[in-house]
């Protein structure tokens, strides 16, 4: 069964083009009043996304860039090929009960390597540090890949102080420095979605569960964009951290 889980921006009918075409994932730029916005295509049983429809593998071989792309009601049309799917709305995250498992979180991540450390290491310090202040926009777009290293933590941040019931300490208004893939995913955590491999590791950071098993999950996104949201979950929750020692909070 394909399944759609969206956000309230694809509420609508809209249409566009296939946007890029990856190794089990496609990217359609769909045209919506309130703008471009990329749906992405993953193969079933894949970790969910926000804006996503999980189809048959065969199904991605087909489409080329540049292709329509049409959704209908309950139905992607890529050039001559419709694909029924049920809607499921795509829920944000919520702030999480419990206190956070920080000290666990940081023993487990502090080896793991990540995208950070192709980056100089004065720069990466500034970087670094940034993550939780409101100067983290200027480095929107700073590292390699598709999602830029940079980019990922921020996700990483705004994903934890969502848990935590807390505004992030920045806010990004421009997306023009980074990729359309990333600005996509910049745009969505701004507004409180994520996609499942971290939301379930925010989860066990405030619950129960398995660290090290909810650590790999996440860091299987991408050549280093799991460990990069990972730095962005650490900066966070070592500043929450900070600020109860200097406050006197236990």
């Amino acid at each position: 069964m394909n399944v759609a889980k969206l956000t309230p921006a694809f509420a609508q009918d809209s249409q566009g083009r296939i946007h890029s075409v990856f190794r089990g994932v496609v990217n359609a730029s769909m045209y919506l009043p309130s703008g471009p916005r990329l749906l992405t295509l993953t193969a079933l049983h894949s970790p969910q996304i926000p804006d996503s429809i999980l189809v048959e593998p065969y199904r991605l071989a087909s489409c080329e860039i540049g292709m329509s792309t049409a959704l209908v009601g309950n139905q992607l049309q890529i050039g001559d090929l419709s694909i029924p799917f049920v809607r499921k709305a795509y829920l944000p995250l919520v702030s999480l009960a419990g206190q956070p498992r920080t000290a666990e979180f940081l023993a487990a991540t502090q080896a793991i390597p990540s995208g950070f450390d192709h980056m100089p290491e004065a720069l990466r310090t500034r970087a670094v540090h940034a993550l939780i202040t409101c100067d983290a926009p200027g480095f929107i777009g700073l590292g390699l890949g598709l999602t830029p290293s940079y980019d990922d933590a921020c996700v990483g941040v705004m994903a934890t102080y969502c848990a935590l019931g807390r505004q992030a300490p920045f806010v990004i208004k421009d997306l023009q420095a980074t990729t359309d893939v990333s600005a996509r995913y910049l745009r969505l955590a701004g507004e409180g979605y994520f996609g499942e491999p971290l939301t379930q590791l925010l989860s066990v950071i405030f619950g129960q569960g398995s660290m090290e098993a909810a650590l790999l999950q996440l860091l299987q996104v991408g050549a280093t964009s799991g460990a990069d949201m990972a730095v962005g979950v650490a900066a966070a929750l070592r500043q929450v951290e900070n600020e109860k020692h200097a406050s006197g909070t236990r």
